[in-house]
């Protein structure tokens, strides 16, 4: 049975998890503020020469814990104080691998843009995040901001005419803790008439160890009428009010086309398909099929690994790996036993650990993490199920809908976040020892706010030219 620790409301706008450190389960390692430099440290340690000698050079060190990970590099603070002081050091720590700090949680509805931060990490020092974005909404020209994604310590969002949201101007990429941001042009002119009811998903690609330049891929679906007319294809306009003569043959086709943002180049780029080349039907061979027949992403959720975006396709049991050309590389089916099992609505899929990871809610409540233990042979491995009476210790109240909802799985441990639909309560589940941990209470239902877990970047960028 699951155990549970006492509950912490989000009342404010930054709240403090007291009760755990990185990891659920965890004992939580808490140390007084530093001011003093790196240098005075060491005279103040008073180290005698020899044994100064004897010791690793502490550039050196730093190398070697910069490809150590996150969750071991942060357990190391609990060793010593010199290791504690080594880690937390304002210029050294920018070189090392960060863990999850805590979420945001970002209303939906445009006209409010209420941002709240809880804090995972207990320290005794301030909070270093701008945790309501306020450098954002003090800067000259921005108007209003939808959230979009995140990816490794910068925040993506729509930017829109504050007297017409609708009017899309571009996009905003944010650094939270440096407090630098960048406005992302929008790509081309707005789309056509005659595209009814178009729809854009839009990521965040980010990858610090690799480069500091980011990229936006932008996923856009459109649905259009054909008309076939006098032996040839014609778009047919949503206004036209002239009849059809009679023998026309008509159709209703989707595509969808994607966009690629480069901060290096600061340009756009696109791949889209004709509408006389859709296809009707596509399989696991055609990489690029599902794109074809107008197939979108499922959700906003995504994964970001091997430098490629992970994400599922609608209706279809699969995830998508798509590079940073748009180019589809890799089509990866869901667990066969998932299948089976009959989900409720789409998994969530996660990287965890350096692995792709897919979690999902079986119709009788039931939580199952898979990983993916081969990516080229596609191979997953159950990692932990867990029934819903051992996660909530009480029965369902729903039935055969959603009773929670899964908002991101801990990039360094064995950790999923989840929120009740029915007390609105985020609690994080360890999976090595069931331990249960009721993080806070959001003010809003689930489907009104995004919850983004944050992993922040003290390093800053070029590409984020502004800076508050």
């Amino acid at each position: 049975m699951a155990q549970i620790h006492r509950d912490l409301t989000i009342s404010g706008q930054v709240s403090t998890f007291p009760q755990r450190n990185r990891f659920a389960g965890e004992q939580k390692c808490s140390y007084p503020a530093r001011s003093s430099s790196l240098p005075d440290r060491r005279r103040r340690h008073g180290l005698p020469q020899a044994e100064r000698e004897r010791r690793l050079p502490e550039d050196s060190l730093v190398e070697i814990l910069a490809r150590v990970p996150a969750r071991s590099v942060y357990r190391s603070k609990c060793v010593a104080k010199a290791w504690r002081d080594l880690i937390e050091d304002p210029l050294l720590r920018k070189k090392l691998p960060q863990t999850l700090q805590g979420f945001f949680f970002i209303d939906k509805e445009t006209h409010r843009q209420r941002v709240r931060f809880t804090n995972l990490l207990d320290r005794s020092g301030p909070l270093q995040i701008d945790h309501n974005l306020a450098f954002l909404k003090e800067s000259p020209g921005i108007g209003t901001l939808d959230f979009s994604d995140s990816c490794n310590g910068l925040l993506l969002f729509e930017h829109k005419l504050k007297a017409w949201p609708y009017d899309l101007l571009g996009y905003v990429v944010c650094n939270p803790t440096t407090k630098q941001w960048a406005e992302v042009p929008r790509d081309g002119p707005p789309l056509p008439l005659y595209l009814r009811h178009p729809k854009r998903y839009n990521y965040l690609v980010f990858d610090p160890s690799v480069s500091s330049h980011f990229h936006l891929v932008q996923f856009t679906w459109e649905f259009v009428r054909l008309v076939k007319f006098e032996e040839e294809l014609v778009v047919g306009h949503d206004d036209d009010d002239e009849e059809e003569e009679e023998g026309d043959e008509e159709e209703e086709l989707s595509r969808t086309s994607v966009h690629v943002y480069s901060s290096e180049t600061g340009k756009w780029t696109h791949t889209q398909s004709d509408w006389s080349q859709i296809q009707s039907g596509w399989n696991k061979h055609d990489l690029e099929g599902w794109r074809l027949q107008g197939l979108i992403p499922e959700s906003f959720c995504c994964a970001v690994l091997n430098s490629m975006l992970h994400f599922i396709i609608s209706d279809e049991g699969q995830i998508a790996a798509v590079d940073m050309q748009g180019v589809t590389r890799k089509i990866i089916p869901v667990p066969t036993m998932a299948e089976r099992l009959h989900w409720l609505g789409a998994g969530y899929v996660a990287q965890s650990q350096g692995r792709l990871h897919y979690i999902s809610q079986a119709v009788d409540g039931r939580l199952s993490i898979w990983v993916l233990e081969g990516y080229d042979t596609q191979e997953w491995v159950l990692k932990h199920s867990v029934s819903f009476t051992e996660l909530f210790r009480e029965k369902r109240r729903t039935g055969d809908t959603k009773d929670y909802s899964v908002v991101a799985m801990h990039p360094d441990g064995n950790v999923v976040f989840i929120v009740q639909d029915w007390n609105r309560k985020l609690i994080s589940y360890h999976m090595d020892n069931k331990l249960v941990s009721i993080m806070g209470t959001l003010k809003n239902d689930a489907s009104d706010v995004h919850v983004v877990p944050y992993v922040p970047c003290f390093s800053e960028s070029p590409a984020l030219e502004n800076k508050h």
